[in-house]
């Protein structure tokens, strides 16, 4: 009896430790923040070395991701610890370079590249001018040459092809062709009749399409507008208008919790005209209760047509609040109803 309690007192540990196991992984997993980080720079001037970076870390950097972008190209890879995921290593398609001062392959060993086994000397004896020369052909070729003669070569062709070559007369070829289906006709005779019904019947038929596209675009119109006016009349809705409050207040957590900690631009912009500069200087002050002059940084040069400008962003994302928004979304019966419609228009 013992040792049955025992034996269930280390079961029991053992699931008590799986248990925390998970529960301590999924708690870092929620927890652990996603770190970004962005930064970029341009001059007008001098666009070669411009170039925008972005990178992402997530428990511990383990999971990295990495973004390029400059004159040369852009690159972008997603690592876990050392090892690459994407892009994945590609083998080399370029053959092996040879040696320098070596004909050989690599494997090759000299015996096989030596001058009594490569040579053509050693070729087999089929190959040789002896049995391989035109003397030896079956008789049907032995005649010695071709002739330029045009009946030599269409002797021994059936009695229906037999009269040695093609005449020029315009009965021999197509004399077994139905009438009407001859391939030239006399240069001063008429086309049929029947080609121009045909048109007239082609042209009949276009004016029926053109006539079936206009009425089905003209009803894709009243349609749409019928729509249009059902989707409006939804969105009026007093229940639609709240879930469009509630979305607006859950996105606004979201975003207030995502957006960056950090974010500093030094800009210095100037015009060929000076008044356009002075106008974008004033806009600039006119939001100074949003930065301050701390985050944007605008100096404006009345002298010279330029843009200067580099940024770096900071911040951190933590998949908690994000499954806390999506679940609220997820449970909100009004905005999933302004989601049916939202699809369903």
């Amino acid at each position: 009896m013992a040792l049955f309690l025992t034996a269930l007192k280390i079961i029991g540990l053992i699931l008590l430790g799986i248990l925390v196991f998970v529960l301590a992984l999924i708690l870092i997993i929620l927890f652990a923040p996603i770190h970004y980080r962005a930064e970029g720079a341009y001059d007008k001037a001098d666009p070669g070395p411009a170039y925008v970076t972005a990178k992402a870390g997530w428990l511990l950097h383990i999971i990295r991701f990495r973004f390029l972008w400059n004159a040369e190209g852009r690159d972008v890879s997603l690592k876990l610890f050392w090892f690459k995921l994407y892009p994945k290593n590609e083998p080399e398609d370029n053959p092996p370079e040879l040696p320098e001062g070596s004909g050989e392959l690599p494997g090759d060993t000299p015996e096989e590249a030596s001058d009594e086994g490569g040579s053509f000397e050693n070729m087999p004896d089929e190959t040789s001018d002896e049995e391989g020369s035109f003397e030896n052909m079956p008789d049907e070729t032995s005649d010695g040459d071709l002739s330029d003669e045009p009946g030599n070569f269409f002797e021994n062709m059936p009695d229906e092809a037999s009269d040695g070559d093609l005449s020029d007369e315009p009965g021999n070829f197509f004399e077994d062709m139905p009438d009407g289906s001859s391939v030239e006709g006399d240069p001063g005779e008429k086309p049929p009749k029947k080609k121009l019904a045909d048109r007239i019947e082609a042209l009949k038929k276009s004016i029926h399409i053109f006539k079936y596209k206009i009425r089905s675009f003209c009803d894709r119109i009243k349609t749409g507008g019928k729509n249009a006016s059902e989707f409006l009349a939804k969105l009026e809705d007093e229940r639609t208008k709240e879930a469009v409050r509630d979305l607006c207040v859950i996105l606004k957590k979201l975003l207030r919790h995502i957006r960056p900690r950090k974010f500093n631009a030094n800009i210095l912009l100037g015009f060929e005209d000076p008044s356009i500069t002075g106008q974008i200087y004033g806009i600039y002050w006119s939001f100074w209760d949003l930065h301050h002059g701390k985050r944007i940084r605008l100096t404006p040069d009345f002298e010279n047509d330029c843009f200067q400008g580099d940024f770096i962003i900071k911040g951190h994302v933590i998949l908690f609040f994000v499954l806390i928004a999506a679940i609220r979304v997820y449970f909100n019966k009004k905005i999933r109803r302004l989601i049916g419609i939202v699809k369903n228009k």
